[in-house]
């Protein structure tokens, strides 16, 4: 069963990045399924479940500073992908994830001189770089 909630929350992950960088925008019909697959697999872990509320609170944050001062910057679905992210990564997971996806996405959107860029790529890769060097450092 296990095995289940890790390919579901794969394909959520694959059709939330299309659609993201397609649309700009985060369905909710991708990103639940991610959300309970990780509740499923981490939803016994009190840090995996305070990532996720501290997710929603610093993407709700950054959502509510970006619209006072820059309309645009940020969508609600970045921030429920946030409190996705932190139930699947952890407090620190979550937040080496975010500094990865910020600098990769401000790095991306400086060299294709873009002024919007889809944030859900950025943070399933830097989602992808914290899991990859936590594998590497346990080698």
């Amino acid at each position: 069963m296990l095995t289940i909630a890790y390919i579901v929350s794969i394909i959520s992950v694959a059709f939330i990045t299309v659609a993201d960088i397609r649309h700009r925008l985060i369905p909710d019909m991708w990103l639940w399924p991610l959300f309970l697959s990780g509740l499923y697999v981490f939803g016994n872990d009190p840090e995996h479940i305070t990532a996720a509320i501290l997710g929603y609170a610093i993407g709700f944050a950054l959502l509510w500073a970006m619209h006072r001062y820059k309309r645009d910057a940020l969508g609600y679905g970045d921030v429920k992908l946030l409190a996705a992210a932190g139930l699947w990564l952890g407090v620190n997971g979550l937040s080496l994830a975010v500094v990865y996806a910020c600098a990769a996405g401000i790095a991306y959107g400086l060299a294709r001189k873009e002024r919007y860029v889809p944030f859900a790529p950025f943070m399933f890769a830097g989602a992808g770089i914290y899991w990859l060097t936590g594998v590497i450092s346990n080698m």
